[in-house]
């Protein structure tokens, strides 16, 4: 076949050449058939698994129309020999525009139909057909799947307007192995659709049971460590599916309290030097975190906030830096529960120190135990007395710069290692915004 002239044929080769290459296959086009023969007949693209593979493991032939010359272009392949040729894992043939009736595609269906062969009209059933086709094929050799990389070639302008989510329910339902949760959280912010498919696969994985307690494989540097993603995710399914919030804080419960011979979070010092600081320096804000994730579950805040208080109970011999850390996240946690014991106590010890109102409103996300001294030195003229819930809620309001209408687009972000400038002080504001009565 005359190697293509016309814009609409180059444009489809490229994009199926594309796609090969950052698939992982070594990508020729107008690859001769009959080797040595500079003349013979040729395909228009060719994909091979590696340098030494002598056949192609997949044929694209794409026609401008539905021609008589397009059988000729099938019975090149399927003629030949074994030892002439092997024949491919799949022919793709690709036609871009035929009518809904076109007798030459149905002759051809049903003269190859038997052989791993397909015609795509184009102008029917668009390319996304074609590439649901193609990972099809290609999960037949691999199970695994460099989900960003394809991410980035389908939304590039070579497939524009192709449906993603179509490939993407194909990709899934394949079961291939790849980082669906990081890939998909990465663009969550940017592409509605990603975050539809986040929370679509979070949810289906863990009505399944399929999100294990303690997998750390979704991601690739989750702030809180991949260990602590499970009830992160618990939340943000809670958030998003009322009809699943209750089952979640169970889980929650259960991974809280019953997974392992002790509480998952608590004070029990001595058991590692990272676990240690994580009680100390960071699981204060995840429960933060957690909190206005489940604000809307019964039950949710108050359980938090003991969890929480096992901790702070047990920090009276620490470093008043390291205990302000918890008791100021405490606070809010509780300010936003109306659980007015728990409250008392841990404005009782921020009223011993002195914190400054900046660090009120937007505590750090964790501290640096090598350097406890100075992210709350109390400026004299900053320093106002907590006094009970509601005036303390009343100050802590204010308007925030950073746009976080929603939890879950907070923890989804911290998740997937984007830039979330600000969430602390966002956490605060849905916390007091959204307070029990």
């Amino acid at each position: 076949m005359p190697e293509h002239v016309l814009l609409p044929g180059k444009r489809v080769i490229e994009a199926v050449s594309a796609l090969g290459r950052t698939m992982g296959y070594r990508v020729r086009c107008e690859w001769p058939i009959d080797q040595g023969n500079e003349k013979g007949a040729v395909v228009d693209v060719a994909w091979f698994t590696g340098k030494n593979q002598k056949f192609p493991l997949m044929i694209f032939e794409v026609e401008t129309g539905a021609s008589t010359g397009m059988v000729n272009n099938a019975v090149k392949v399927f003629s030949k020999t074994t030892e002439q040729l092997e024949k491919p894992l799949f022919y793709f043939h690709v036609v871009l525009s035929a009518g809904s009736d076109n007798s030459r595609v149905d002759s051809l269906r049903t003269l190859f139909g038997t052989h791993n062969y397909r015609v795509y009209v184009v102008n029917q059933d668009r390319l996304a057909a074609l590439v649901r086709d193609v990972l099809t094929q290609h999960r037949r050799i691999r199970a695994t799947l460099d989900l960003r990389s394809v991410l980035t070639e389908l939304m590039s302008e070579r497939w524009d307007g192709i449906d993603l989510d179509s490939i993407l329910d194909t990709t899934e339902a394949l079961d291939f192995r790849a980082s669906y949760l990081q890939v998909y959280g990465e663009r969550a912010e940017t592409y509605q659709l990603l975050k539809n498919r986040f929370l679509s696969f979070l949810r289906s994985r863990i009505v399944q049971g399929r999100i294990a307690v303690s997998s750390g494989f979704e991601y690739e540097n989750p702030l809180y460590g991949a260990t602590w993603s499970y009830p992160i995710h618990l939340g943000i399914v809670a958030a998003t599916t009322s009809a699943s919030a209750n089952e979640c804080l169970g889980l929650l419960r259960a991974w809280q309290l019953e997974s392992s011979y002790m509480t998952q979070i608590g004070p029990h010092f001595g058991l590692s030097r990272d676990y240690d600081e994580f009680v100390v320096g960071v699981s204060a804000s995840l429960w933060a975190l957690l909190a206005a994730l489940f604000k809307n579950v019964p039950g949710a805040t108050q359980f938090i906030a003991e969890q929480m208080m096992t901790v702070f109970s047990k920090l009276s011999n620490a470093h008043s830096s390291v205990a302000l850390f918890t008791a100021i996240w405490l606070l809010h946690v509780a300010a936003s529960g109306r659980i007015e014991k728990i409250f008392a106590d841990a404005a009782r010890f921020v009223n011993q120190y002195g914190v400054p109102e900046a660090v009120l409103k937007s505590p750090p996300g964790w501290i640096d135990l090598s350097n406890l001294d100075g992210w709350c030195a109390p400026q004299q003229e900053d320093l106002v007395p907590i006094r009970d819930i509601d005036e303390f809620s009343k100050r802590m309001r204010f308007k925030q710069q950073e746009d976080f209408s929603h939890p879950q687009d907070i923890a989804i972000r911290l998740l997937a290692s984007q830039p979330a400038t600000g969430w602390e002080a966002a956490i605060v504001l849905y916390l007091l915004n959204h307070q029990s009565t």
